[in-house]
């Protein structure tokens, strides 16, 4: 990641605290694997610049970012990259998905020091013109070649964010299944390996070998070879009507207790899933504004 965009991050997002949390009496989710961690959003200008410029890391692997071509990259990346058709109305260019996968793709980079095995931006198709199916992140910890944690999230971008917990938790049986897992392994492999950022990975015998022998069921491999799934749900959202900062996490972490309280999630390779909550001032804010800077073409940094 280059140190201007490291900058923006740090100025956007600090972390707060991991939950539980004794001191303000704030429980974790019930079914997190890990411990749930909750960050705050600075100011909304700051948390559009990190949007705006996380696009292209978003959208190319690091091979493919020349520092000194930065604007042609980013306006391909609109045209190319992520769903954005300049042409439709500010309410539905709101709706947009790459907002909030952008952070989640620069979080990881940044805080958990994830790398990121394939850009999200190559899945995506113009002539469809529809958000990218499938986890929100390819990303992945490698501590050695056979000890692989995969790290396939999912994120939300609502100014509710029960909403956004109601969004995660009802798909959550149907995102960590044999099935998903295996259906978003199959599009990584699909892609020929120098399309990925990392070289050296059991994955990439894996893909070898389910291109020469497509009958072999993937998950049983990935599970085979040891690996993990680690599933980071981000929920960015305003605070709670009336609330502060601790009252909303709280509130947040008290209404997924209470209404997704058990899951059903039958999964054969060893996961950890876990909260991330992000409050902002104002998603509405932090989404028109960086749909002004399209407009107005800024220069990225």
């Amino acid at each position: 990641m280059r140190k201007t965009l490291e900058d923006i991050i740090v100025k956007a997002i600090t972390f707060r605290y991991q939950l539980p949390n004794m001191q303000l009496s704030i429980p974790p989710y019930k079914n997190s694997v890990r411990k749930d961690e909750c960050y705050k959003g600075l100011n909304n200008n700051d948390f559009a610049n990190a949007i705006y410029n996380g696009l292209i890391d978003y959208s190319y692997n690091d091979n493919d970012i020349n520092v000194d071509s930065l604007t042609p990259l980013h306006k391909r990346a609109l045209q190319a990259k992520i769903r954005y058709d300049k042409n439709a109305s500010i309410e539905e260019q709101e709706k947009y998905g790459f907002y909030g996968e952008v952070i989640l793709h620069l979080m990881l980079n940044k805080f958990y020091k994830t790398s990121t095995l394939i850009s999200r931006g190559y899945f995506y198709h113009p002539i469809e013109n529809a958000e990218t199916k499938g986890f929100d992140c390819f990303h992945l910890i490698q501590n050695a070649p056979d000890l692989v944690e995969l790290w396939f999230g999912e994120v939300k971008f609502y100014a509710d964010g029960k909403a956004a917990i109601k969004s995660i938790l009802e798909k959550v049986s149907t995102s960590l299944s044999d099935g998903y897992l295996s259906k978003n392994a199959i599009t990584i492999f699909d892609e020929d390996a120098d399309k990925w950022n990392i070289q050296q990975s059991e994955l990439l015998r894996i893909a070898t070998d389910w291109k020469d022998n497509p009958s072999i069921n993937v998950v049983d491999e990935i599970e085979k070879y040891n690996m993990r799934l680690v599933y980071p749900m981000l929920v960015i959202c305003n605070n709670i009507k009336n609330k502060d900062y601790n009252e909303t996490i709280s509130g947040l972490i008290d209404y997924a207790n209470n209404k997704y309280a058990s899951l059903n999630i039958k999964l054969s390779v060893p996961f950890e899933l876990f909260f991330i909550l992000l409050p902002v001032n104002d998603t509405k804010t932090i989404k028109q504004t960086v749909i002004q800077w399209i407009s107005q073409q800024v220069q990225p940094k």
